[in-house]
């Protein structure tokens, strides 16, 4: 599993015609080097203080400061790049995330928001927003929400339960502003809010995708997502 934590210094990427520049730095990086990057660059949050109540609409990285992922990135962690603040003005991406995923031997990578701190109790929000694009338009990810820590699955060794997945999504070359149905789900001591998963990449090239502005929502959810069925306990569907 690779976690990663966020400092408190801030990086800015100018990314624009496959050309990334480091404002921080002056340093020009072009999108093969964005993409064979190592590092996983750092947002500047302090962490909110455990006893200040949630209130809505939450943006998620007030509290969730790091991230989590399993698959790929349990052999090497040159499998998955996170680059935060991004600023891209072809693509209007202010301070988004970008991710870049490269195939390993297992084929598929998850990756969550999360919080070592404590859960938090997200009880009240009815669906959670947000914007997502990809870089050539193709892309097909499955979205996580309301995650709990759990103990490894015999199977799939993970240990994430989430509340909601969505089915496969093909992303376009252009903003999306997407939602995820939360009403009636569990949302007490969430660790993780917000996963995504990669999976199925053609011709195992990396895949590289933006998000921006993953909000929790106490309002009624008007055209969300459709979602995979939820086990119950006697092994069927709800």
């Amino acid at each position: 599993m690779l976690s990663s934590k966020r400092s408190h210094r801030t990086l800015s990427f100018f990314m624009f015609l496959g050309l990334v520049a480091i404002t921080t730095t002056s340093v020009v990086l072009y999108l093969p080097s964005l993409i064979n990057n190592n590092e996983i660059h750092p947002a500047g949050h302090e962490f909110i203080r455990e006893s200040e109540a949630v209130h809505f609409p939450l943006e998620i990285t007030q509290f969730y400061k790091e991230f989590e992922s399993e698959g790929d990135t349990d052999s090497g962690a040159e499998h998955l790049k996170i680059y935060e603040n991004v600023i891209d003005t072809e693509r209007h991406c202010e301070f988004c995330i970008a991710f870049v995923y490269t195939p390993g031997p297992v084929g598929q990578t998850d990756v969550a928001f999360s919080s070592t701190v404590k859960g938090f109790d997200l009880s009240g929000a009815k669906k959670v927003s947000f914007y997502v694009m990809g870089d050539k338009g193709d892309e097909v990810v499955t979205l996580n929400a309301g995650g709990k820590k759990t103990l490894p699955n015999v199977i799939d060794k993970k240990s994430k339960d989430f509340a909601v997945t969505t089915k496969p999504i093909k992303l376009e070359k252009q903003w999306q502003k997407l939602e995820i149905d939360l009403k009636n789900k569990d949302l007490k001591d969430v660790t993780y809010p917000f996963g995504i998963q990669f999976k199925d990449v053609k011709n195992g090239e990396p895949v590289v995708i933006f998000v921006k502005w993953i909000m929790y929502e106490s309002t009624e959810p008007t055209n969300p997502l459709p979602v995979e069925p939820v086990p119950n306990e006697n092994g069927g569907n709800q």
